[in-house]
């Protein structure tokens, strides 16, 4: 039983150096009363001893009897003293555990209460948007694109060409009107150089070839007029379609169409050959350079064509938007590329009536994102709206921002606009154990080492580790911070003086 008590004392006081230096002087106790127990047993062993030897055999049984007598009361006396021991031992034991856990405590960390200067904010959201947007389309039809040159985000230069269209056909008219520039060039100076004999013989030349064409024309259009005839009783005798009838009527339109031409040109040579003969007139000059002139004005639109080919940026800028995709053809009412102005962006917040009051141009504005992680942008207002839209009672707040990747218009955007500093009493947001109604309890240290708990009321969150205190702190408290959800009104705690120098 003694035995049993010791073993349980020994394990709940493993805790502590001094509850086992306790357990160590109740085993002496033990020990004492075992030796007391056994110095009286060796008295009355040696007193029966001397009983035996003065009477005979025959008082045998009185020395058994005896004996047993002895024994009985040695075990009597003996356990009776123990068991008399065991409440104090036991009282001892929860002193000693009590004493130990009073003289140390929980290791804590401590801060003070601040005061720490806390901006007053009007939270507000909003959308990014351009302040200047410049549409690129395309000054030419029906051109597919061949190369498209800047992708959305590429910052861009005035006059940079961000695409190309094919431009094949639009060369080779160029080209064509190139060359009459310059045959109507020549024939101006000719002209103004006076006629030469070489020059008639070339008039009559052409007149012939005129004449010649003219003629072969008409035989080709008398041809076709026969067998328009003949196809025209056949096909009222159904020996034909009709589809073949077409063919020779659309056959007898086109050689009269060219007898046509064959008789202005010969009637254009029959003219110059007479001017050469009569002499360069001054109408002739004339119209030698109204012909030149219409030329080079063909010329002019064939090369501006040309180089419409080239979409080019028409401002500084970043491409917004690309609507087009290699392939695509082109269209002059389609927005090819949208470019921001410069770069510009500007954030237009959403703000309520209410606040409008608060508010001023040059006031900072802290902007994030939805992700948590987003870096925060610091801007300043530049314009607020005098109107307030008359359904959401809200006014717009325009607030630049700076020139990066991840902006773009149509974002969405979370800001917080600074209308004052104020100083107030702040504590690490670690040290509170939230309540209801936006208040905390906190663990105030006092000066024999306990605890006290305290409610406050919270305000807004400094610099993101700091709480400001609306109520029920003092400055230069200080408070538990490590340790604080482990304690109860009342405790005893050990100061981790490192850590609190940390937190400090």
């Amino acid at each position: 039983m003694n035995q049993s008590d010791q073993s349980n004392q020994q394990n709940n006081s493993s805790e502590s150096l001094n509850w086992q230096n306790q357990t160590e002087e109740l085993e002496e106790l033990d020990f004492e009363s075992q030796s007391d127990s056994h110095n009286l047993a060796t008295e009355t062993s040696q007193s029966v001893s001397n009983m035996s030897t003065n009477k005979s055999f025959r008082n045998f049984l009185n020395k058994s009897l005896v004996s047993g007598f002895v024994l009985g009361f040695l075990v009597f006396w003996g356990g009776g003293k123990l068991l008399s021991r065991s409440p104090e031992v036991e009282q001892n034991g929860q002193e000693v555990a009590q004493k130990s856990s009073s003289s140390q405590g929980r290791a804590v960390t401590t801060a003070l209460v601040e005061n720490s200067s806390v901006n007053r904010i009007i939270e507000a959201t909003g959308t990014v948007e351009s302040t200047d947007l410049v549409p690129i389309i395309a000054e030419v039809n029906g051109i597919p694109i061949q190369e498209i040159l800047v992708r959305e985000g590429s910052v861009v230069k005035r006059g940079q060409v961000l695409a190309k269209l094919k431009d094949n056909n639009l060369k080779t008219e160029y080209l064509e009107v190139k060359a009459r520039v310059d045959q109507f060039a020549a024939r101006l100076a000719e002209l103004k150089a006076g006629t030469r004999s070489e020059e008639i013989l070339r008039g009559e030349q052409r007149v012939k070839s005129a004449k010649a064409r003219f003629l072969a024309a008409q035989s080709d259009l008398r041809l076709a007029d026969k067998r328009v005839t003949s196809n025209r009783r056949l096909i009222d005798q159904g020996a034909i379609s009709r589809d073949r009838f077409d063919e020779v009527l659309n056959q007898a339109q086109s050689d009269r169409a060219q007898v046509n031409e064959a008789q202005a040109d010969l009637d254009e040579a029959v003219q110059e050959l007479e001017q050469l003969r009569s002499g360069n007139i001054p109408s002739v000059i004339a119209q030698a350079q109204a012909e030149l002139s219409q030329a080079k004005a063909q010329l002019q639109i064939a090369a501006v064509q040309l180089e419409n080919t080239n979409i080019k940026a028409l401002t500084d800028g970043v491409i917004a938007e690309r609507n087009v995709q290699v392939g695509d053809v082109t269209s002059t009412n389609q927005n090819l590329f949208t470019i921001i102005e410069n770069g510009n962006l500007e954030l237009r917040l959403q703000v309520p009536e209410t606040d409008l009051s608060q508010l001023k141009v040059g006031q900072v504005v802290e902007i994030g994102g939805d992700k948590s992680d987003a870096a925060v942008i610091t801007s300043r207002i530049k314009s607020i709206n005098p109107v307030v839209n008359s359904d959401s009672r809200q006014a717009v707040i325009k607030v630049d921002l700076p020139r990066q990747a991840q902006l773009k218009p149509g974002m969405f955007l979370n800001a917080s606009i600074i209308v004052a500093q104020t100083q107030a009493s702040t504590v690490p947001i670690k040290a509170l154990l939230p309540q209801n109604d936006n208040k905390a309890i906190v663990f105030i240290l006092q000066p024999d080492r306990t605890v006290k708990a305290r409610s406050i009321s919270l305000g807004s969150i400094v610099n993101g580790d700091r709480m400001e205190v609306l109520t029920g702190l003092e400055s230069d408290e200080q408070i538990i911070v490590k340790g604080a959800s482990y304690l109860k009104d009342g405790d005893l705690v050990t100061i981790a003086s490192k850590l609190v120098e940390s937190v400090k």
